[in-house]
């Protein structure tokens, strides 16, 4: 079986920002398993059904919202599907797997890289590049949003007060990773390794 591998595999080095402080600290981190769930037109519910035995719990319409099960992380991102992020690799075999009646499962660990921001200010950082009200009071903690950074669709998923995680496409993850370095030049930033 091939390795995944991550285009940001490289050597990884810091940057002191013009006060001499390094203000973020970015890494580069495993993927895990990545499933698309997606239900057939008009089967969400019974698809659900089908999934609640092995995730413990039935996915939900929880727009813009994380959605905790005992072993993943559901992120509805359209109408009947959710992205559903685990490190069971067991879980992940049986849901890439099993045919469902109401809809399928399609594995995405490979295309995507995920990108970890901590510290404070990240979104004055990413709001050089996005176009989306990032304001703590409004983008709480367990939420995440679809948008675009240099015109190239993510993933942006606040983890914590101080931590958000980008999922960025493979294709496009060098580009991406550059910008946010760049964007962080002025403030200084910590690179570490996953």
């Amino acid at each position: 079986m091939f390795k995944r591998y991550s285009p940001l595999t490289h050597a990884l080095t810091g940057r002191d920002g013009a006060n001499g402080e390094r203000r973020f600290q970015f890494a580069v981190a495993p993927m895990g398993e990545l499933l698309l769930l997606a239900s057939h037109l008009g089967k969400q519910a019974a698809f659900a059904q089908e999934l609640n035995p092995l995730l413990g719990n039935a996915p939900t319409p929880a727009t813009h919202t994380e959605q905790r099960l005992t072993n993943s992380l559901l992120l509805q991102v359209a109408p009947g599907q959710h992205w559903c992020l685990t490190t069971d690799t067991t879980l992940a075999n049986t849901l890439a797997t099993r045919r469902f009646s109401a809809g399928s499962v399609t594995s995405l660990s490979h295309s995507r890289v995920r990108v970890v921001i901590t510290g404070s200010g990240i979104p004055d950082l990413l709001s050089k590049g996005i176009s989306v009200d990032l304001d703590p009071t409004q983008f709480v903690v367990g939420q995440f949003v679809q948008t675009a950074l240099e015109h190239i669709g993510i993933l942006l998923h606040r983890r914590g007060d101080d931590q958000y995680e980008l999922y960025l496409p493979s294709t496009f993850a060098r580009t991406l990773w550059e910008w946010l370095l760049d964007a962080a030049m002025a403030d200084g930033y910590h690179l570490l390794a996953p």
